[in-house]
């Protein structure tokens, strides 16, 4: 007879006797691996609960998503249809990412790479790279998708 991998069940060939004994067996190693993972869901609960009351202050977000091509330049406006709390754009191996209350987003374009101011207010998103035509994830020509979370 054959047995399974994390519980040691049997698991019966043609040939093997089936015995009482072997279903008991196994019921009690069921039972227990049950009753294990109820203590463990029990024990959760009071932390899940605690953790929920503690983040229910941030509430659901809506996904709103765009792509776009660069027109060039070293700036982008786009509205969104509500308030935006994060916002990111990337492609062209560039990105820049921005948060509500934080005064720049992070950016990445090469070894130019600087803070750009990301505002985010209630319909829109848009970024200013104090670099003339770099940084702004607005290459001429060049593909960019833009990803928003926005309050529910």
């Amino acid at each position: 007879m054959d047995y399974t991998t994390n519980y040691q069940l049997p698991v019966w060939a043609e040939t093997d006797r089936i015995l009482m004994e072997d279903f008991n067996d196994s019921y009690e190693k069921i039972e227990n691996a049950l009753s294990g993972l109820r203590d463990d869901v029990d024990a959760n609960t009071s932390g899940l609960s605690a953790n929920t009351a503690a983040h229910a202050h941030f509430g659901n977000c809506q996904l709103y998503t765009l792509s776009y091509v660069g027109t060039g330049g070293n700036s982008c406006s786009f509205s969104v249809p509500g308030n935006p709390v994060m916002a990111m754009a990337l492609g062209a191996n560039q990105f820049i990412l921005g948060m509500r209350g934080q005064a720049s987003g992070a950016s990445y374009f090469g070894p130019d790479s600087c803070p750009i101011p990301v505002t985010l207010q209630e319909g829109s998103v848009s970024w200013t790279s104090p670099l003339q035509n770099q940084g702004a994830c607005n290459s001429q020509g060049f593909p960019f998708a833009l990803l928003v979370l926005l309050e529910k």
